[in-house]
């Protein structure tokens, strides 16, 4: 079922999760997550869904500890994606 989710909801259900306060669950948490954009940069390395992806995982980011968080912004810096 988590495979349909988009990584936003996927980051979201994450940070959500009693685990979170365990750094060391993070990476595991945020798995699902990390992959779902990896494949939608396989999809797209530029476009408004992409794009808009990384402004959400940044707004996430913000307002939560997001110590952690690293994994899923490591795929839009080591793709080609533009922004």
């Amino acid at each position: 079922m988590l495979q349909n989710l988009d990584p936003k909801s996927l980051v979201g259900l994450a940070v959500c999760s009693a685990d979170w306060s365990e750094i060391d669950k993070r990476n595991d948490l945020l798995a699902p997550a990390t992959y779902q954009i990896q494949r939608a940069l396989q999809i797209t390395s530029a476009g408004g869904v992409v794009k808009d992806i990384r402004r959400d995982l940044n707004l996430i980011a913000r307002t939560i500890d997001s110590q952690g968080m690293d994994p899923v912004f490591e795929p839009f810096t080591s793709s080609n994606f533009i922004d």
